[in-house]
């Protein structure tokens, strides 16, 4: 790999230790390495490399290619893979996903298992892609290693992107930067600097640690990849399959084109788990895949879900989409409202909401939601263009 202009693709599953590889990096390489976290910046390139070019020698990009479909082949690319035991992981990501997002109300464990049933698939598949074959141009770096001997796994990065640094400046620069770089912060007591380096803390003091549920995910990731086997913390559990399991599998079966097949998995789940939320709504997404009369079918169980789940802003969205759909505008506008009051914070959802008031003929109404979006922050650039269609139309009306 040639040592000018190489770029360094980050593709972390999230809480893998990526801002802590970053901030390492940037101490030894210092300004030959530009940095780029282009989803929270507005005026970027928005491409994978970054195409905009700076007088660095090195770019470094953060991503976590959660829809699996960056490319492996880039051109000039070395990519830091970074990947965690799940069960650490995922009580990582659960915390930043609760201060992130902002819920009015908390969600509740069957929210937890659905969610986890989504990561369970990320999982599957980001190993099948990046990890489980060889690929001349990825760099695979575990959690525990980089926290472990952080000096050799950037000994090994310099060495493979040919900048030439001695071992002694790379122990410095690891003295000076011991430690975990947490942005947004989470809960409390989490990883620390100290005069001896990275200091991990125990996930199962994280009110997030919740060993029945996380028993259950963990069961299932390493099902289906092996290969992290030796990370195993907790036993594996006994009894009939979960909801999480159901959603898993049915989902699984979706994806190779057995809608039957997922359809008799959902049934089943929901013959033994028949108050569980979110196997309704995997239910009524499999039947608005269906299209043309299943509609309806699909529509009820959407309603369903969210008479079991009334707070759910994922649950509430589909319904209002399904509502908007129908040509049902109120019935969708009252819905949006429903989770712009459980996620007052999320500039996404409440243009959505300001979308639904403008369908629905309220442009003042829709003006004033998209307004104080604004004052949020907008930095997503389809977020700007739910903004631009709200304002075109509500002009259009006003001549």
């Amino acid at each position: 790999m040639s040592s000018s202009g190489t770029s360094l693709v980050g593709v972390s599953i999230p809480r893998s230790g990526h801002h802590y590889l970053a901030s390492l990096l940037q101490a030894v390489l210092g300004d030959d390495l530009s940095y780029c976290e282009f989803y929270s910046v507005q005026d970027c390139c928005r491409s994978v490399p970054c195409s905009v070019g700076n007088a660095a020698r090195f770019t470094y990009q953060k991503g976590h290619d959660l829809d699996l479909t960056m490319p492996v082949d880039l051109t000039g690319v070395l990519y830091l893979v970074q990947y965690r035991d799940p069960v650490a992981e995922a009580v990582s990501d659960r915390e930043l996903f609760l201060a992130a997002t902002g819920f009015t109300t908390l969600p509740s464990a069957d929210q937890y298992s659905h969610w986890l049933a989504g990561k369970t698939l990320y999982y599957a598949g980001f190993f099948a892609k990046w990890l489980r074959r060889p690929i001349p141009t990825v760099l695979a770096v575990d959690y525990e290693r980089l926290v472990g001997d952080p000096v050799g796994v950037l000994e090994e990065v310099c060495l493979r992107i040919g900048a030439v640094r001695s071992r002694d400046a790379i122990q410095e620069a690891v003295a000076r930067e011991a430690g975990v770089v947490r942005r947004p912060p989470i809960a409390p007591g989490g990883e620390s600097r100290s005069m001896d380096g990275f200091v991990p803390r125990r996930v199962e003091d994280s009110p997030c640690y919740q060993a029945e549920i996380l028993s259950e995910f963990e069961a299932a990731v390493l099902d289906r990849v092996p290969e992290l086997s030796s990370k195993r913390r907790l036993p594996r559990p006994e009894g009939p399959p979960s909801a999480l399991s159901t959603l898993v599998e049915s989902a699984e079966l979706v994806a190779i084109g057995d809608y039957a097949g997922a359809g008799r998995r959902l049934a089943d789940g929901l013959a033994r788990c028949p108050v569980n939320a979110y196997l309704h709504l995997a239910a009524g997404r499999l039947a608005a895949a269906a299209g043309g009369t299943a509609a309806s079918e699909a529509r009820a169980a959407f309603q369903r879900a969210a008479e079991l789940s009334p707070t759910d802003p994922e649950i509430l969205f589909v319904l209002a989409d399904a509502y908007r759909s129908a040509g049902e505008t109120e019935l969708a506008v009252g819905v949006g409202r429903r989770i712009v009051a459980e996620l007052p914070g999320s500039v996404g959802h409440r243009l959505f909401y300001a979308v639904l008031l403008s369908e629905a003929g309220r442009d003042e109404d829709a003006l004033g939601e998209a307004s104080h979006a604004g004052q949020q922050g907008i930095t997503d650039p389809h977020h700007h263009e739910l903004v631009r269609q709200v304002s075109e139309r509500a002009a259009q009306r006003a001549r």
